[in-house]
């Protein structure tokens, strides 16, 4: 069995190196964790583990590791600095949690079976807990987009540490992405950033909603940057606004329906961008520090995550193919300007985690 003893998140932003006296050679593994959303009505999310230094793909390797499939779709993922991952799912609603370096089943799963997870968006974690936003089950229709809007969504609080349900928080409409910092979750929803306090304990309410009349528009996903809250809201662009509410400034710029975030090691923002009518579709890079705005990678069809390694710098991006067959995934490398690997992904490649962990050179270095 494979020794870890040093293991880092750039994606969750926690880190943690543990000390080992041992003197023997030692491997630095860096992977990305790709999860595939699946298609909704199959229940055929996965998880797929890419090399960085091999450029070998692993397939599959949650049943690979509990010989049984997930079985839904997944919705997002985060892991923790023991490298314990956890996996949103929708269609069941459910959150498996697994060893992050081989897909293996942790622990049993949460679920929803009190009434904490309802069509479930995003998760995060924050001093021991675990955080979900969650669509809810009420929803009325927009007559002329056809749209839904869900009216009664709220968030989740779990005990990272017996995966119990604390507490559910109402949050107004279409809660979507959600971040934690200073003891505060901030929620992206339909009206504004909800901003919830967490004072320990197992306190938590609600103390204002953070929205700008000038730049409104439903907020879908959030970045923190420096102290400052980046907010997408697509039709109008990228909101700065500080963590007390006051907005830094405001980027016009052209988002993806959903209006995806990603941010990389140099606090750049990573968006896709595609233009159903013309049938292309884009990679922006938005710099905070200039707020210039600008395509990186060559334009494809149907892009459905971005995603950039925090050790190479290499931006990672897939191709749906139509969402019922497998994804193809781009390794594009900034510096040289090129795509620099491709491989077969599994059904609407969507999210990435990236880490890296030491083994022992003359032990098994992979569980791939």
């Amino acid at each position: 069995m494979k020794k870890i003893f040093l293991l880092f998140s750039v994606a969750a932003a926690l880190i943690f190196t543990s000390c080992n006296s041992d003197s023997r050679p030692t491997v630095l593994n860096n992977v990305v964790c790709i999860l595939n959303q699946g298609n909704y009505s199959q229940h055929n999310g996965s998880i797929y583990l890419y090399d960085e230094t091999t450029k070998t793909m692993s397939e599959n390797v949650f049943f690979k590791s509990n010989n049984y499939e997930l079985g839904a779709t997944i919705m997002d993922g985060i892991y923790n600095s023991y490298g314990i991952g956890y996996i949103l799912c929708s269609n069941p609603d459910k959150i498996e949690i697994i060893d992050i370096t081989n897909g293996r089943s942790a622990t049993d799963p949460i679920t929803d079976e009190d009434g904490g997870l309802r069509n479930t968006r995003e998760i995060t974690l924050g001093e021991n807990y675990i955080f979900v936003s969650n669509a809810g089950s009420d929803y009325v229709v927009d007559n002329l987009t056809g749209a839904y809007e869900y009216t009664n969504s709220f968030v989740s609080i779990y005990n990272a540490y017996d995966n119990e349900l604390v507490k559910k928080i109402e949050v107004g409409s279409d809660a979507q992405d959600l971040i934690y910092a200073n003891s505060k979750l901030y929620v992206a929803t339909k009206d504004g950033i909800v901003v919830i306090r967490c004072d320990g304990n197992d306190q938590f309410s609600i103390e204002t909603t953070l929205r700008d009349e000038n730049f409104a528009g439903p907020v879908k996903y959030l970045c923190f940057i420096n102290n400052v809250i980046y907010a997408s809201i697509p039709g109008k662009g990228i909101w700065a606004v500080s963590p007390t509410g006051n907005t830094v400034n405001t980027y016009p710029v052209t988002l993806g329906y959903d209006g995806y975030l990603f941010t990389d090691a140099n606090n750049n923002i990573w968006t896709i961008v595609t233009d159903y009518a013309a049938g292309t579709s884009n990679i922006y890079k938005f710099d905070t520090k200039t707020g210039n705005y600008e395509s990186v990678v060559p334009a494809g069809q149907d892009y459905y995550s971005v995603g950039v390694s925090p050790v190479t710098g290499n931006v990672y991006y897939s191709e749906a193919n139509g969402y019922t067959s497998n994804s193809t995934l781009f390794v594009y490398d900034q510096k040289n300007d090129q795509v620099v690997d491709t491989k077969v992904a599994g059904v609407g490649a969507y999210r990435y985690l990236f880490f890296s962990y030491l083994t022992y050179a003359d032990e098994q270095e992979s569980a791939m």
